[in-house]
């Protein structure tokens, strides 16, 4: 029965969470693993064994640190969040179900093993489609990208002043594009509901003067005066509908346009980094050999 090490926990989980390294250099006993630990690490999902200058590459994982680091990927946990509370986490989220599929033995000081780990990370892919539940949308695996990315940003900031003086530029134009997201879908949303009572009022209206129409001149409502006020009623329907309809295609060009202005952004901030790293990459080469 093989068992799971540390090394094989981060590796399998780094490939599951698909995201690019955003540091090295944290753990002096990751090896080949030093990227994929560091990144971990980076994201809160890992703090090493110690002092936190160590991983324990080769250890063999237990069942509770799995778990609690599969909890801290999903947003299930924190550093805070006991090993107990993070594996009921999972247990309440489906990912854990015990041994002989009972929840209330899970085991967590007992070591992992290799082909239990591939379990875990089975089903941990569902979990990464669902809906993140942040106000931008998309799903818990883009909202990890995205911090990992943010992270790298700040990572390579660090070094390079130009760099950050470029994010925090563009971090400004982000912000402006939410603020304006924001306030179109306020705007839209207060525009629909002044339609629907103003549409609401004429179609009111509208009945009354049919209504008082009949009573002043003490006539009954015949089969053509009862569809006369029925097609009246749709057309003020279909008006209404019609300009709802037309304000949400306007809110919907706009929204695009926007979020054309923030892919831009990101291409931008991409090509940047690419600059960056391209710019590291020639230094080292052209620096003069001084041995």
């Amino acid at each position: 029965m093989a068992l799971a090490t540390r090394g094989d926990l981060a590796s399998a989980l780094f490939n599951a969470l698909n995201i690019d390294p955003t540091s090295s250099g944290r753990f002096g006993d990751a090896g080949e693993l030093d990227a994929v630990t560091s990144t971990l690490a980076d994201l809160g999902i890992t703090n090493g064994i110690g002092d936190g200058t160590q991983y324990g590459t080769a250890q063999v994982t237990t069942r509770g640190q799995a778990f609690t680091m599969i909890a801290r990927a999903l947003g299930l946990a924190d550093a805070n969040t006991s090993i107990q509370q993070a594996s009921q986490a999972l247990v309440n989220a489906g990912i854990v179900r015990g041994y002989g599929g009972d929840p209330n033995n899970i085991g967590i000081n007992d070591p992992l093993r290799a082909d239990h780990l591939g379990l875990l990370i089975d089903r941990l892919q569902p979990e990464l489609e669902r809906p993140s539940g942040d106000i931008g949308g998309g799903t818990v695996a883009d909202r990890i990208v995205d911090d990992a990315d943010q992270i790298r940003d700040e990572n390579i900031a660090r070094e390079d002043p130009a760099y950050a003086a470029y994010l925090r530029g563009v971090g400004i134009r982000t912000a402006e594009i939410a603020d304006e997201i924001a306030l179109r879908q306020d705007l839209f949303a207060e525009d629909a509901r002044r339609r629907s009572e103003s549409y609401a009022r004429a179609q009111e209206q509208a009945m009354k003067g049919i209504q008082t129409g009949f009573e002043q001149r003490g006539l009954f409502r015949s089969g053509s005066r009862m569809r006369s006020e029925a097609e009246k009623r749709a057309e003020l329907g279909y008006e209404q509908e019609s300009a709802q309809a037309s304000a949400q295609r306007d809110y919907e060009s706009a929204i695009r346009a926007l979020e054309q202005q923030q892919t831009a952004l990101d291409r931008e901030a991409e090509q940047r980094r690419i600059q960056a790293a391209a710019q590291g990459i020639q230094t080292e080469i052209e620096e003069p050999y001084d041995g």
